[in-house]
């Protein structure tokens, strides 16, 4: 019987899987400020969970004198985006209809809420490439 064959450890190498971006599309988000008092007039929405509110580290940051600490939060799960009122909040209106529970969002919906209008935008593409 033949020894077996040294093998050199030093020498090996360990490949590691990289990640792949999913194919297909990104999707990013983004609401426009119509009316209303906030701290800027566009707001992209990179985080899974973004908070409308008034509160220190609110996404959407509210700048009216009773604007509520948390009004809504904005939730991107896989390639859709949804709207939910948080606790205590008086009315939230996607298109003018009242919002319980949470409602999936779509590009142009118009959002209501604390006294701000908002315009929900939805992009897609490999890129943003606009100039």
């Amino acid at each position: 019987m033949a020894p077996a064959p040294f093998v050199d450890l030093d020498q090996t190498t360990v490949l590691r899987g990289t990640e792949r971006t999913p194919d297909g599309p990104t999707l990013t988000a983004k609401v426009l400020i119509i009316a209303g008092k906030t701290d800027r007039v566009e707001y992209s929405l990179t985080k899974q969970v973004n908070v409308i509110g008034s509160q220190d580290g609110a996404d959407i940051r509210l700048t009216g004198w009773f604007a509520p600490k948390s009004a809504a939060t904005i939730a991107r799960r896989g390639h859709s985006y949804s709207i939910s009122p948080s606790q205590g909040t008086k009315s939230l209106l996607v298109n003018g209809s009242d919002v319980v529970g949470q409602q999936d969002l779509k590009d142009g919906d118009q959002i209501k809420v604390a006294g701000v209008k908002l315009t929900f935008c939805l992009l897609s593409g490999t890129k943003n490439t606009s100039r």
